[in-house]
């Protein structure tokens, strides 16, 4: 049985086609672990967000299947996160997730803005959001008063 677990995994976040970054997992179930947030276009380290992985990471050999592949999955997906191992066959799927690190995460201020700005691109792109000089729909009608009305999405 292969041991993946301690490989580093390299989760890439997404938004409607555009991976913004890489968070890598290195030592996972380890006395090592720590993760570090890096830019895919140069792979340069973002500052701030260290998560106690010292060092540079090195650039992946199958980071351009990775990028392609979540390029592809998160398209009509305002964010996915989806992750990945580098072996030596190439780049193998761990699996997608609809947030960040269990939603435990905590990144620093202007990079969970920017990440947020990504987001809401990416909403709007897919027209998620009415704009502001739109009204909203009625409400749909019912005869059954003591029934609660579901809002319109």
């Amino acid at each position: 049985m292969s041991q993946s677990w301690w490989k580093p995994l390299y989760k890439l976040y997404a938004f409607n086609g555009h991976v913004a970054c890489v968070h890598v997992y290195s030592g996972r179930f380890t006395s090592k672990f720590g993760s570090a947030l890096y830019l895919p276009d140069k792979w340069t380290r973002v500052k701030g967000a260290e998560f106690d992985l010292p060092g540079k990471v090195a650039k992946p050999k199958s980071l351009n299947k990775m990028i392609k592949w979540a390029k592809r999955l998160s398209v009509g997906i305002p964010f996915v996160r989806v992750d990945f191992y580098d072996t030596q066959k190439g780049a193998v799927f761990g699996e997608c997730a609809t947030y960040p690190g269990r939603g435990h995460v905590t990144l620093p201020d202007a990079l969970s803005r920017s990440l947020g700005q990504c987001y809401h691109k990416a909403a709007r792109e897919l027209g998620l959001y009415l704009p502001l000089s739109q009204s909203i729909p009625n409400k749909p009608t019912t005869n059954h008063d003591d029934e609660i009305e579901q809002p319109v999405v």
